[in-house]
């Protein structure tokens, strides 16, 4: 770990709860790419601090900024995504 991402589990998933909360922490101008999930993942993204761009498989990044309440379009995460901030 070189100490540009950090994910920290808040309520792992344990197969009972269809929901699970990490904390994702990015350096500055570090991008972390993702493997998709299966389908029908839904993701919620609140962003604390700061600015985050995301882009989900080949289409237009979308940036969130501190206190954005909602992306412009809805995301998918059965395609690969990179998270930038």
């Amino acid at each position: 770990m070189d100490g540009k991402f950090t994910s920290r589990a808040l309520f792992p998933f344990d197969g009972e709860r269809k929901v699970e909360f990490y904390e994702l922490r990015f350096a500055p101008g570090h991008t972390e790419n993702a493997e998709a999930h299966a389908p029908g993942t839904i993701e919620n993204l609140i962003l604390i601090k700061g600015r985050l761009e995301i882009r989900v498989g080949h289409t237009a990044p979308m940036c969130l900024q501190r206190a954005t309440r909602s992306c412009s379009k809805p995301m998918s995460r059965q395609l690969p995504e990179s998270h930038r901030q």
